[in-house]
């Protein structure tokens, strides 16, 4: 299904009411948990998983560098510290069922973050702002056809496969950031009308340029971390 800015909202309350229903308040839910088999380390964050299985993210070495890894559970770990040796931090966001992961990786004074579509072969693909290059290029996520989700210095956009670029157009707020981004072109984030004002949750479809703001009921602020193919928040 494709959201639209017609029907974000109804598709939103339709799936808080069907998770309510399906899991209500103090029902036990038959979820198994395991630890990921990762080096030691001080600390480590996992951000996104694929189809398949494969999940993203960081861990802080013990040597005070911060790497970027590939869980798959049908394969070896992947670690990967960086574009070039003075980096000390580099993290992976995305992946895909065909290992492709969207990431960053900072300079050795944190003064520029220059983000990536890192293959599955280990071929680093460039996604940084074209049209006005400036210091922060986070790759966020990315979907099956390997098109990327980056956050720029206030803005987000799309790094497409082919190489061109488009960014999300939010009338009325002048900061926004995609956290996810489905395989159907909707990506989910948040906007701030002004630098400091409250976070609204945000639906933007890339396929025709609209958006819908979403604010949970009676809650203080809102943000909209991912959204699968099912349509599901």
């Amino acid at each position: 299904m494709i959201l639209t800015k017609q029907n974000c909202s109804s598709l939103l309350l339709n799936v808080l009411f069907a998770l309510a229903a399906s899991n209500p308040l103090g029902a036990q839910t038959p979820y198994q948990f395991f630890t990921l088999p990762l080096p030691e380390s001080t600390a480590s964050t996992a951000y996104h998983i694929s189809n398949d299985g494969k999940i993203a993210g960081r861990i802080d070495g013990l040597d005070g560098v911060a790497r970027g890894y590939i869980y798959d559970p049908n394969g070896p770990l992947d670690l990967f510290d960086g574009a070039n040796d003075d980096s000390p931090f580099t993290e992976l966001w995305g992946v895909n069922t065909a290992g492709q992961s969207s990431g960053y990786v900072s300079n050795a004074d944190f003064s520029q973050f220059d983000g990536f579509r890192r293959e599955a072969d280990g071929t680093l693909v460039p996604v940084n702002f074209l049209a006005t290059p400036g210091p922060s290029n986070f790759g966020i996520d990315i979907n099956e056809a390997g098109d990327v989700l980056v956050q720029g210095d206030g803005f987000t956009y799309v790094h497409s496969v082919d190489g061109t670029q488009s960014t999300l157009n939010i009338n009325g707020y002048s900061t926004d950031a995609g956290w996810g981004m489905n395989d159907q072109g909707i990506v989910a984030g948040v906007a701030w009308p002004g630098f400091f004002d409250t976070p609204n949750g945000l639906l933007y479809n890339l396929n025709d340029d609209t958006f819908e703001i979403w604010n949970y009921p009676s809650a203080a602020e809102t943000s909209l971390h991912d959204i699968n193919n099912q349509g599901v928040i």
